[in-house]
């Protein structure tokens, strides 16, 4: 087991996304135990080793569920596969918190980490809670892809990379994502929540979470136009990049993110070719 030193990650990830997700930890991350939730598919399919320093290790869904009998069947109307999950995975963060005794990071299983995330946790201190802007554009810099003005809506904070050192506010996210976390609007003493970004919101302002300032952490397709190429968040300086929206059908990559986010040509080479040539190596083989 390596050291407490360690960071501890948590993910609910798709298969598919783990391995190029736990090889870039490997590359930037040593020493870290990553903590995967395999939902809703077998951990024991195309399982990755543990390294000394890159530890992994796996909780499938009876295992969890078993620890958890009360957990399920998630209050109201059914969820889609991907509500559940975003419901679930802040159980598994206070579960992991409990078990270790130690802070947590979750992090999305489309991230991809291009550098060592030590800055971050260096800017993040003894702060018990770290979050994510999602650092939209302004209307005003006249850039492509979509807008503070357009988005503000989906929150202040992206659930991309959430820092917990307190487990009372990854608890209060566990009981408001259970009692609801769908894609669509709640209203909420008078306010509009998107998701599990709403309540995320919510728990940063409740909580004074500390909001990162390191702007090659989140990089993604909705704010990735803020910076030039090769800019302050290109590949030197770049920490992790969110993979949001990229489709992929089992082989091969069919689309890098959403339309409306405009990446341009430049960027899918810069950011995107290096993710995709992993995850369709690692598929092939």
């Amino acid at each position: 087991m390596t050291s407490r030193l360690a960071h501890h990650y948590v993910t609910a990830c798709r298969p598919w996304q783990l391995e190029p997700l736990y090889q870039s930890m490997k590359r930037h991350c040593r020493p870290f135990v990553l903590h995967v939730l395999a939902w809703d598919w077998d951990s024991h399919a195309g399982a990755l080793a543990s390294d000394a320093d890159a530890v992994i290790e796996y909780t499938p869904r009876w295992a969890f569920e078993r620890e958890r009998p009360d957990l399920l069947p998630l209050p109201g109307d059914p969820r889609s596969p991907t509500d559940e999950v975003c419901s679930i995975r802040w159980a598994f963060v206070v579960d992991v918190m409990r078990r270790t005794s130690r802070p947590v990071t979750m992090v999305d299983g489309d991230i991809w980490f291009w550098g060592s995330p030590e800055p971050v946790f260096g800017e993040i201190g003894a702060a018990k809670m770290a979050v994510s802007p999602h650092g939209f554009a302004p209307a005003s810099l006249g850039l492509p892809g979509v807008t503070l003005e357009s988005h503000a809506q989906f929150g202040c904070y992206n659930g991309g990379w959430v820092y917990f050192a307190d487990l009372a506010p990854a608890a209060a996210m566990r009981e408001w994502c259970r009692y609801w976390c769908r894609t669509g609007f709640l209203e909420f003493q008078g306010r509009q929540l998107f998701g599990d970004q709403g309540w995320l919101q919510l728990a940063a302002e409740r909580f004074g979470a500390h909001v990162i300032r390191h702007p090659g952490l989140n990089v993604a397709p909705w704010n990735v136009h803020r910076y030039p190429l090769p800019g302050y968040a290109g590949p030197q300086e770049l920490i992790a990049y969110h993979y949001s929206s990229l489709r992929f059908d089992g082989r091969r990559v069919t689309q890098f993110a959403n339309p409306e986010y405009g990446i341009t040509q430049e960027q899918a080479d810069l950011y995107y070719a290096p993710y995709v040539a992993e995850l369709e190596t690692n598929a092939i083989r």
